[in-house]
Formats: C-alpha cells, sequence, structure tokens
C-alpha cells in the first residue's frame, strides 16, 4: 500500500458522534452518514469540490469523515461521523458558527 501525506484547507463539518461497539457501529453508521448528509443539505462538499480526495476517476459524490477514538472490535468506543461543508458556504456561514476546540458547534 502506497501512503501519500498532502495538505488539505481547514474543514467545517457537520457532525455525530456516538460511543458504539462493532455490532452497534454496523446498524449507527448508515444512518448517521444520511442523517449528517440531510443536515448539511445543499451545504455538503462532494468529491468534486474537494480535488485533493484524488477521486477524479468516480461522479461526484457525499463525503463522509469517519473517525474512531478506539477499536469497535474490543468494546464501546467513540465515534463520530462527519460531511464537510463546501467551502463557497463558508462566507455565509460566518456569523452562524463559532469555534471551540478543534470542532466547530452550530451556535
Amino acid at each position: 500500500m502506497d501512503v501519500r501525506m498532502r495538505e488539505v484547507p481547514a474543514q467545517v463539518v457537520v457532525t455525530e458522534q456516538r460511543m458504539v461497539d462493532q455490532q452497534s457501529l454496523e446498524r449507527w453508521l448508515p444512518e448517521a452518514m444520511a442523517r449528517v448528509h440531510k443536515t448539511a443539505g445543499s451545504m455538503a462538499a462532494e468529491t468534486a469540490e474537494q480535488p485533493y480526495l484524488l477521486r477524479d476517476h468516480v461522479g461526484d459524490e457525499p463525503v463522509f469523515i469517519v473517525i474512531y477514538e478506539g477499536n469497535p472490535n474490543e468494546g464501546e468506543t467513540a465515534v463520530e461521523c462527519c460531511t464537510p461543508l463546501a467551502q463557497r458556504q463558508m462566507v455565509r456561514l460566518c456569523g452562524r458558527f463559532r469555534r471551540t476546540g478543534k470542532r466547530t458547534y452550530a451556535s
């Protein structure tokens, strides 16, 4: 497997987090992906707007980021499902979001 590093711009995401084990993860993740994508609506960034994803070989698709704090096969762990918002929307959202630590939350 080739591992490549590249710089990517900062992202604002719609996120949902849950404590799950592997069995719960398999049920929760598809539903969480649908919810964060629906919440982002027309502001969701898709693959065409994020060339650094190197997915030119596929059509424009929704993008999801899944972050595991541990291994759900070993028991409950925090899992976060996110979808990034399009950079073109950031100027409009400036007054609606506040930054807290590493995550951005709607106020």
